[in-house]
Formats: C-alpha cells, structure tokens, sequence
C-alpha cells in the first residue's frame, strides 16, 4: 500500500479562481494566545464561522479561518484543535509562510523552538510539547537544529 506526503488538492478547472471563504467571520479569536500555551482558551464558534469547513480525515470537520489556519471544533461548537500550515488556496514560499508565523509569534526554525520550549520532546523532525491536557505538535522540514517549521497542531 502506498502513502502520500506533502500533497495539495488542487481545482480541476479555474485554478486562478480563489475559493469562497469568509475569513472575517474569525477576527474574534486571539489565535497568537492560543498558541503561546499559558492557558487554555476556551472559544465557542458561531454559526456563520462554521460555513467555512473542510473534512480532512477521520478526527471530524475543521473550520478555515484563513489559507494558513484551520481549527478543530466538537458538536457544541466549541475549538478543541488549532493547526497551523502552509498555505492551503495558493503557493506560498517559505518567507511568505515566515511572516504568517512571525504574525502568531511561532518560532520558525527547529532550534528556535527548542529554545522557547526547553522541555520539549525531540522526536528528530518533530517535537512534542505537553502542558496539562494541551498537547503541541510541530513537523519541521528535516532532522537538522536548523530545519524549518512546516507545520504546528495543538489538540486541547
């Protein structure tokens, strides 16, 4: 059986189209706080914030909040996971993707984060930080110390 890695789906016909979201529906939600860990914060979405959604695997429905950004959420609305990635309408190269973590103050390297997060599990090209029920998942681009972030999932 065969597995795939890194890949994009992409539209069939216009690829020059952008998609239909929403992402001033989300301007409500600190995600910055979110990620930093010092707490766990507690949002409920409302209806128009779910219109926005999209079926990844089997772990239910995220809402898109923007081409970077994804949360989870159970059947009460209520965020319960937050994933972080490289951008999922349009290419975006890595100093595009930079600015986008720069904006939620992720640290953008694998060195830079062990920094921040000196108890942190260093599984080669991801680390594992857990703080009470909050576990954080980061996936770099290699094994290196100074690999580069690809993607941050937090699960509450």
């Amino acid at each position: 059986m065969a597995r795939l890695n890194r890949f994009a789906i992409m539209p069939l016909v216009d690829a020059s189209h952008k998609p239909e979201v929403n992402f001033a529906n989300f301007d409500n939600i600190d995600i910055a706080k979110i990620i930093a860990l010092d707490h766990k914060q507690t949002y409920t979405l409302q209806p128009q914030q779910l219109v926005n959604q999209i079926q990844l695997n089997e772990n239910g429905p995220k809402a898109i909040v923007n081409s970077n950004v994804l949360l989870g959420f159970n059947e009460q609305g209520t965020i319960n996971s937050l994933k972080v990635t490289e951008s999922m309408f349009e290419p975006q190269d890595i100093d595009e993707f930079k600015k986008v973590l720069a904006t939620y103050q992720i640290p953008t390297t694998k060195t830079a984060f062990l920094a921040r997060y000196p108890d942190a599990e260093d599984n080669f090209d991801n680390v594992m930080i857990t703080k009470g029920t909050i576990l954080m998942s980061v996936n770099f681009d290699s094994y290196d110390d100074d690999a580069e972030l690809i993607d941050l999932s937090i699960v509450f």
